[in-house]
């Protein structure tokens, strides 16, 4: 077992060791090594299934820019700007001390078909100016100067959202420090190449297109069936205040049914069987059950290769991963294709002697050990003030948990009691033969547990030298060890009496009061809200008033993690509102802005319940990034309004004017941000169950909110405009 140091890289150091054991191999022709369990295979498969979806995501962003624009020169404008953002991006990321890794390259994937937001707004107002008769330079000056303030507001609200993310300390900030760092670099990269490149690019091109030859018939109708839509909702305005209230209404039921848990589950092709026997067990024994368990995996099939760690670990690990001797570690490693949920059922209800129970999981990614507390998805603790009073009922407890479909693996995390031996001095027998209580004392503690010798200094730690006798393995074989007395060596048990007094494996207190504790996983097909509903159900019915019970694990770190992302969220709902009401000077028109947040969130719980996704922290996350990403279109909008009004036309033609300058920009971002995403959407190599609830709560959310705020926005403009004509609020 090889492991990495707490700041090596886990790519490199595999490679320095597979170094090595070729090396090794040479001088030693006879000894074959082979290399049973590698984790960087994952972690290569994952971040190479996120570099192609950068790429095959910014390529689709392209092809959605030639299916509008259809001119070279512009689409090289916009081509252009995404690698140069990116690069951009990139040299930021050493100051920052940015690593490659799966997070920060999904920053860079969820900022892919952002890059061009930007460029795609300079360059349709640009072509806008052109047709209307504007000289390239002339249109190029002026395209940048009208919307160089709403991009900037847009940009910053995203950025907005992302940095109170990198400053969060606790869970949230560990897991998406880089991410928030590589779309941040990536927005302020995008922003400067369009205000700069862009325009110098698109100014190049000297022939101007009209109207008709940039669009198609297909976009011709589309503009003129938005344009009918828009004149109809601002005529019936509270209809399509109530409709949007009503999706919200919806969109809150639904969320509340959806299940729930930390993070996906990621399949990485291994199965972990903890073995337990009775604590009076020895080595021999658990050694026998994990072959037992071995054969019968291999005759299945279910394994290709089979581990075992048994018994008590070495000091060196005892104290980072403590285990009794009588318990041990089976890892089944599965062939090629077989998925560990398809059997964890089917091996934990092997046929196995009745002395030994098993606890079946798959093994976890190390983000997943990053994020839970314990080895089981719940902690049950059955608080009191008397021990004795949750002994009574815990066996009762745990009965009624073992048969609740929504929990698996119900057992109580330490033995109910481990033979311990109290020993007793006969002192009569002791002074007739001149042995002295210090040296008993002294060959008793060398027996048990071993006579340190000396130690072993290095750079920085000292390793104590214990000697130890092998073969005394029982209270018999100590009692028989010889002492020297006066007459020559006699047994110990001549001078001591052992009784047997069982006692608890572990006395655990929180808070000064003493816990028996249970832990639990939740079974396949359900998800952690309704285990811990199972949980809570049981506990309510069967706990007398002395004894409370309290849920943890997984439980409570969903709850932080529920806690931190509402603060983040709150904190950038926060810092969006300052910045449009900076942007607009304005305290009215930013809440206005700010509705599309909610019905994004709509879009998220609807789209999590079609594709059979949980409320995890990836989709959460995936909601606070939306809060930056959705309000653009509106920023935008309501900036085009804001101007043609102040340009004199009245409220509902500066609204239909906006809708119709702005539409097609507004659709040509939102297309190829979800085109974008849509790689990592659809789950694609390894780590895919991470990357993929983030990227559909965005796509999800986008896209209901961009289609209501192409309606909504302008209905409560023109409802708010028409309160404040006489105070000139608006």
């Amino acid at each position: 077992l090889v492991e990495r140091k707490a700041d090596a890289n886990v790519v490199r150091a595999v490679e320095e060791i597979r170094t090595v054991l070729a090396e090794l191999e040479e001088e030693q022709e006879r000894i074959t090594l082979d290399v049973v369990v590698d984790e960087s295979t994952f972690i290569k498969a994952a971040i190479g299934g996120v570099t192609q979806a950068v790429m095959l995501g910014g390529i689709l962003a392209i092809v959605v820019l030639l299916v509008f624009l259809k001119r070279v020169r512009v689409l090289m404008a916009a081509a252009i700007a995404v690698p140069l953002s990116v690069a951009v991006t990139l040299v930021l990321f050493e100051p920052l001390d940015v690593t490659f890794n799966l997070i920060s390259l999904s920053g860079l994937a969820l900022g892919a078909g952002m890059l061009v937001d930007n460029a795609i707004v300079v360059i349709e107002n640009i072509s806008r100016l052109r047709e209307q008769g504007q000289g390239p330079l002339e249109a190029a000056r002026n395209g940048v100067s009208e919307v160089a303030g709403a991009i900037t507001a847009s940009t910053l609200t995203t950025i907005a959202v992302f940095l109170p993310i990198t400053l969060v300390e606790g869970l949230a900030g560990r897991l998406f420090r880089d991410q928030s760092l590589a779309v941040v670099c990536s927005l302020l990269a995008s922003l400067l190449v369009a205000l700069t490149v862009v325009p110098l690019i698109v100014s190049r091109e000297k022939k101007s297109a009209v109207r008709g030859e940039r669009e198609s018939r297909f976009g011709a109708r589309l503009l003129a069936g938005y344009e009918r839509a828009l004149s109809w909702s601002l005529d019936h305005r509270w209809t399509v205040v109530m409709f949007c209230t009503l999706v919200l209404m919806g969109a809150g039921m639904l969320i509340t049914n959806l299940p729930r848990e930390v993070i996906p589950k990621t399949e990485q092709g291994r199965i972990d069987v903890r073995i337990t026997l009775p604590t009076d067990a020895d080595l021999t024994m658990v050694a026998a059950r994990a072959s037992d368990i071995e054969s019968k995996a291999k005759s299945r099939g279910w394994a290709e290769r089979v581990l075992a760690d048994l018994g008590e670990r070495d000091q060196a690990r005892l104290d980072l991963d403590p285990r009794p001797p009588y318990e041990g570690d089976v890892t089944l490693l599965l062939p090629p294709g077989q998925r560990a949920d398809k059997i964890l059922s089917d091996v934990q209800s092997l046929d196995l002697p009745d002395d030994v129970s098993i606890k079946v999981q798959r093994v976890e990614t190390q983000l997943e050990q990053l994020l839970t507390t314990s080895d089981a998805d719940i902690l049950i603790d059955l608080v009191s003030e008397e021990r004795r009073d949750a002994e009574n009922v815990v066996a009762r407890v745990q009965q009624l948990l073992e048969v609740r479909p929504e929990l698996a693996n119900v057992r109580r995390t330490d033995a109910a009691s481990v033979p311990t031996y109290q020993l007793g001095f006969k002192r009569d027998v002791m002074n007739r033969f001149g042995v002295t209580a210090s040296a008993l004392t002294a060959y008793l503690e060398a027996g048990a547990r071993g006579s340190e010798a000396t130690t072993l200094k290095t750079v920085n730690e000292e390793v104590p030298i214990v000697i130890r006798s092998r073969h005394i393995d029982s209270i018999e074989r100590l009692l028989a060890e010889q002492i020297r007395t006066r007459d020559g060596l006699m047994p110990i048990g001549e001078f001591v009496t052992a009784t047997s007094l069982p006692l608890p494996a572990a006395l655990i207190r929180v808070e000064q009061a003493s816990v028996i504790r249970l832990t639990a996983d939740v079974a396949q097909g359900y998800d952690l809200g309704r285990a811990i509903s199972a949980v809570n159900e049981v506990t309510r019915s069967v706990l007398p008033m002395t004894v409370r019970s309290r849920v943890g694990g997984a439980a409570e770190v969903f709850q932080q993690s529920l806690f931190g992302v509402g603060l983040s969220l709150a904190l950038s709902l926060l810092l969006v509102y300052l910045i449009l009401a900076a942007q607009f000077e304005n305290l009215i028109q930013p809440l206005i802005i700010l509705v599309s947040v909610p019905l994004a969130a709509a879009g998220v719980s609807f789209v999590l319940g079609l594709t059979g996704q949980s409320i995890n922290l990836m989709s959460l996350m995936g909601a606070v990034v939306l809060v930056g990403i959705v309000v653009n279109d509106a920023i935008i909008k309501t900036d085009f309004i804001n101007q043609r009004r102040a340009a004199g036309m009245p409220i509902r033609e500066a609204i239909l004017a906006a809708g119709r300058d702005r539409v097609r920009p507004i659709l040509m971002t939102t297309i190829t941000t979800v085109l974008g995403l849509l790689p990592l959407a659809l789950g694609f190599g390894q780590g895919a169950e991470l990357r993929a609830p983030l990227a559909i709560a965005i796509v999800g959310g986008l896209t209901s909110a961009t289609i209501l705020t192409l309606f909504i926005v302008p209905v409560l403009y023109s409802i708010v405009a028409r309160m404040k004509t006489r105070t000139d609020t608006i």
